[in-house]
């Protein structure tokens, strides 16, 4: 068992050690997909908030809003909807805050639940390729009626290998699912934190 090859694992139950291949690219594919949406969209424009903050000293918040306009990220739009809705009202400003910071947690989270239903479902997946092949073992046995208990543990040995590949991709998958969870949580303190240091600036230097 421990010489087989890939061809040999995926012999031993072509659906079941297809559906986790499948899982396996689907888990790298997205990985990468998010990791790239994650530098783009969350990363903190640093240089951004201190033009910002500057051209709110000079009392120039259309300017701070033309500027946050040609910037990406989501924490340019928070910016941008605090500092439109400002021009009308402090509840505003934070009423526009709070809608941008929910759709851009939603474009974080998208496809970051797929890493934890692959993590939950792929060891399954495999846990069931090993009671068919169990199931299949013991079915040969009784019907060859000879063998004994060694060609039971060769089948089984052999029926182990789909659980293993189900771990091998649930493992991964997990940790990189509480990666991104733990990303997107800081994303949203970072957010919560700054939108509150933008509403002092502006109204602070209203008074």
């Amino acid at each position: 068992m421990m010489q087989m090859g890939f061809k040999e694992w995926f012999m031993v139950n072509p659906p079941i050690i297809s559906t986790i291949l499948i899982f396996s690219v689907l888990l790298v594919a997205f990985s990468f997909e998010r990791m790239w949406i994650f530098r783009r969209e969350a990363t903190f424009p640093r240089e951004l908030w201190e033009r910002i903050v500057g051209l709110i000293r000079e009392k120039r918040l259309r300017d701070a809003i033309a500027l946050c306009e040609v910037s990406s990220g989501v924490f340019s739009k928070v910016f941008k909807a605090g500092l439109e809705g400002s021009l009308v009202s402090r509840l505003d400003a934070e009423d526009g805050m709070v809608i941008e910071k929910e759709e851009g947690q939603e474009i974080l989270r998208k496809r970051v639940g797929l890493f934890g239903t692959i993590s939950f479902i792929s060891p399954l997946i495999g846990l069931l390729g090993t009671v068919l092949g169990v199931l299949r073992a013991f079915h040969d046995l009784a019907k060859s009626g000879s063998g004994g208990p060694s060609v039971v543990a060769a089948g089984i040995s052999e029926a182990l290998i789909t659980t293993v590949a189900g771990l091998v991709v649930a493992v991964p998958a997990a940790m990189i699912y509480n990666y991104f969870n733990f990303r997107l949580r800081a994303v949203l303190v970072e957010m919560n934190t700054y939108g509150q240091r933008l509403l002092l600036s502006i109204f602070g230097e209203k008074r």
